[in-house]
């Protein structure tokens, strides 16, 4: 009996674990577009709590950079904070993206907060890397919301000779490969316990 309340404390410890490491971290894929073609990945955007706040990262795919071409803001995202305001966005990478509100992408609706590439212009001109990143201060992943079109992400993205715009649309939460393991050797244990306590018990002589 003691080896069967071990292995569920065990158990329900190990789930617990699980969950609380796949709520710490949402990515979502960059795969709506109105100028490329839909389906495709163009790249990923990770938010993971840190402490008080959250950082956020955003990869593009190979062959795609950053832009700010017309009325579309290099990157776009949506929070329901309403005390989120420009110095709550910090540790921008590269330096020259500067943060402002609201942020706005024609495609993708308006957005709550945008972040600029300051060198970039029309055509592509002045491009960044495939890469950025930031902090927001003083915020939850569950800040991350919806805008009115159904966003919560967009970026102006160069592949190629064509500028556009793409937005998230797929789901978060998607646990990570560890949290995974933790969470079958979990139930696993769970299910261990429960053959344990169906087994009859023989009499001896």
């Amino acid at each position: 009996m003691k080896t069967l309340k071990f292995a569920g404390a065990l158990a329900a410890l190990t789930l617990t674990a699980g969950l609380a490491t796949a709520a710490s971290a949402d990515t979502y894929n960059l795969n709506v577009s109105a100028a490329f073609p839909n389906g495709v990945t163009y790249g990923v955007v990770t938010t993971a709590q840190s402490g008080s706040n959250v950082d956020v990262t955003v990869t593009l795919s190979d062959g795609f950079h950053f832009v700010k071409t017309g009325n579309h803001d290099t990157f776009t995202f949506n929070s329901d904070d309403p005390t989120m305001s420009v110095s709550d966005i910090s540790s921008i990478s590269p330096d020259t993206v500067s943060a402002f509100t609201p942020g706005g992408n024609p495609a993708f609706g308006d957005f709550t907060m945008g972040l600029e590439c300051g060198s970039c212009g029309n055509g592509g001109a002045g491009q960044l890397g495939d890469t950025l990143s930031f902090t927001v201060l003083n915020t939850t992943l569950a800040n991350f919301v919806n805008n009115d079109a159904g966003y919560i992400f967009s970026a102006d993205i160069i592949g190629g000779k064509i500028t556009g715009a793409v937005g998230n649309g797929a789901t978060p939460g998607v646990p990570e490969p560890a949290t995974w393991a933790m969470m079958i050797l979990g139930m696993g244990m769970v299910g261990a316990g429960m053959r344990m306590r169906r087994r009859p018990v023989l009499a001896t002589a």
